[in-house]
């Protein structure tokens, strides 16, 4: 397959490649769900990570500021859960499981997390991978409501703090994606 991920691409015309991974996304939560359970946190509810992201935003503190994102995460956690039904899943749509060519999205890889669960997981593109202009039309594309959107910054962010607790001194190159999550997740208010 040609091409590069988009956690090495810079080339890739983002507004293009949320309208289609939004598509995506729709797709996935239109197919057959009879399929397993997520086995671990992706696609269960929001508030199943709140000691893990809690612990991992204190771990953090030190590069952002974790009175914020606590602030941030609590509002997440007080939208109503979702209670829709469970659909087919990614799992993982961040930047390195996501191939463009020739300046846009060409493939969506590694379905190693693919699962049935709470398809309101796989909207943490928005903030993973899009920009402040590109997130509105991933947002359009995905059919997102406001609710879930809410409950999508939160799984953000509980991700990007859990991945640069963990990663900081092992995995430059994922902490810088998840440093740029969180960015993300503070700038879009």
């Amino acid at each position: 397959m040609d091409g590069r991920t988009l956690a090495d691409d810079s080339d890739i015309d983002l507004t293009k490649a949320a309208g289609q991974l939004g598509e995506f996304a729709v797709a996935m939560r239109e197919a057959d769900s009879a399929g397993e359970e997520s086995p671990n946190q992706r696609g269960r509810p929001l508030g199943s990570t709140q000691d893990w992201t809690l612990q991992s935003i204190q771990a953090i503190g030190d590069e952002f500021d974790a009175a914020v994102l606590r602030t941030i995460w609590t509002e997440a956690c007080s939208v109503a859960e979702w209670d829709g039904l469970k659909t087919w899943i990614h799992g993982d749509l961040l930047p390195g499981n996501l191939v463009g060519s020739g300046g846009e999205l060409s493939a969506v890889i590694d379905f190693g997390e693919c699962s049935i669960g709470n398809p309101t997981h796989d909207l943490i593109a928005a903030w993973w991978v899009f920009d402040t202009v590109s997130r509105p039309v991933f947002k359009q594309a995905a059919q997102a409501s406001d609710e879930a959107w809410s409950r999508a910054r939160g799984r953000a962010l509980g991700g990007a703090a859990g991945a640069l607790a963990y990663y900081r001194d092992s995995n430059p190159g994922f902490s810088a994606v998840a440093r740029r999550t969180l960015r993300e997740v503070l700038g879009d208010v």
